[in-house]
């Protein structure tokens, strides 16, 4: 349906059908119509509602939410390996990896502490596979971080201007595997304008991984060219490549050796 609709109306009008269809009004007359429709495919806390707002709320209804990281998703194998989530926010993506996977270790980092500690009551009956929770976000400058933005927004955000907002501690991905013992891992990075910074950071950690979604906008100092580039000189192929809101979303694989 929205492929339909990219190649029929104009920016404009899509924009407009956007405001109508997500109108506040709309969101809260659809849920109370669907209340009682599950969200995700694991069963969520009673209290969900702390967590997730109207609009999320209908997004994920739409199965729109996350939506073209799911598309990657569909497209790789992220049920082989342990997998780590860098910006996990809601757990959405890792929900949809746990029902994948068994006896694997499933590794959550999320810079928020309340959306972490959801995601941990989310996962707290699953038994199939390990889970670890890291309330820190990736940064490799000197400055202290922070978190800014209050309530249960997804818009929160890291800067490095804060005052009163909630400090941060950084971490890298090379701490996480291997305080993890982790050895073949998958990967998704959203970490809201520093996920293609592992790519050029850590590039050593890449080696083991086998199959990646970045989501993230491109830059004068990440431009397109210059990520897909590193990407190959790390031995990936892509498989998806698409604009989602304002970033895009890429998935690769690990090329097999020769």
């Amino acid at each position: 349906m929205l492929s339909i609709i990219k190649k029929v109306f104009p920016l404009h009008l899509r924009r407009a059908i956007w405001k109508i269809f997500f109108s506040k009004y709309i969101i809260k007359l659809e849920n109370l119509i669907f209340k009682s429709k599950p969200l995700y495919d694991i069963k969520l806390p009673k209290d969900a509602d702390r967590y997730i707002d109207d609009f999320t709320k209908s997004l994920l209804r739409r199965n729109l939410y996350e939506r073209c990281e799911l598309k990657a998703l569909e497209l790789l194998n992220f049920s082989t390996y342990d997998f780590i989530d860098i910006g996990s926010s809601l757990g959405y993506i890792a929900s949809k990896v746990s029902l994948q996977n068994s006896n694997k270790k499933l590794i959550l980092v999320e810079p928020d502490i309340d959306l972490l500690r959801f995601t941990e009551r989310i996962f707290e009956k699953q038994n199939q596979n390990s889970f670890r929770y890291y309330n820190n976000a990736i940064y490799y400058g000197d400055e202290e971080i922070f978190l800014e933005g209050h309530g249960k927004s997804l818009e929160k955000k890291i800067t490095t201007t804060s005052i009163n907002d909630s400090k941060i501690n950084p971490i890298s991905l090379n701490k996480i595997i291997s305080e993890n013992n982790i050895d073949k891992f998958n990967l998704l990075i959203d970490a809201e304008g520093y996920s293609f910074d592992p790519l050029f950071h850590e590039m050593e950690v890449f080696v083991n991984c086998q199959n990646l979604i970045i989501d993230e906008e491109f830059t004068s100092v990440y431009t397109q060219e210059r990520v897909l580039n590193k990407l190959k000189e790390l031995n990936f192929s892509i498989v998806f490549f698409e604009k989602c809101w304002d970033s895009f979303v890429i998935g690769a694989k690990k090329n097999k050796k020769v």
